[in-house]
C-alpha cells in the first residue's frame, strides 16, 4: 500500500507498534436489517449474563445462597464459594471468551448434545 501511495511511513510505524485492545467482533453470520426476530435473538444472546438473578436466592437466616431451578437447586453454604465460581466468567480487558449456551455446542461439531 505504501508503494501505491495509499499510506505513508508514519501509518506503517503506527500499525507495526499497535497494541491490540482485546476487542473483537464476530462477523461470520450477517443479520439483515429487516430480520427483526434474528436481531432480537442476537441482542438477547449478547446481553445474557453468566447467572440468572431469577434462579438465585439468599437465605439470610442461614447465610446460604440457593441457585438453580427448584427441582435441582444447589445450595452454597458459603457465599464466597459462590462468588469464586462465578468470578471465572469475568474476563480481563484483553481476553476474548465465547461461552456457548444451549444444547448445540461447537465441541460436538454443531450436533445437538445428548448431555444435560
Amino acid at each position: 500500500m505504501m508503494e501505491r501511495g495509499k499510506i505513508n511511513e508514519d501509518v506503517v510505524e503506527r500499525l507495526v507498534n499497535w497494541i491490540h485492545s482485546g476487542f473483537n467482533v464476530y462477523t461470520s453470520d450477517e443479520i439483515p436489517p429487516y430480520d427483526i426476530p434474528a436481531r432480537e435473538r442476537a441482542s438477547h444472546y449478547l446481553t445474557k449474563p453468566c447467572i440468572s438473578l431469577e434462579k438465585m436466592s439468599y437465605d439470610s437466616t442461614e447465610g446460604k445462597i440457593v441457585y438453580g431451578e427448584p427441582h435441582n437447586a444447589k445450595v452454597y453454604d458459603d457465599p464466597l464459594d459462590f462468588l469464586a465460581l462465578i468470578s471465572c466468567h469475568i474476563t480481563e480487558r484483553w481476553e476474548h471468551r465465547v461461552i456457548p449456551y444451549g444444547f448445540c455446542l461447537p465441541s460436538k461439531g454443531g450436533q445437538i448434545s445428548q448431555e444435560g
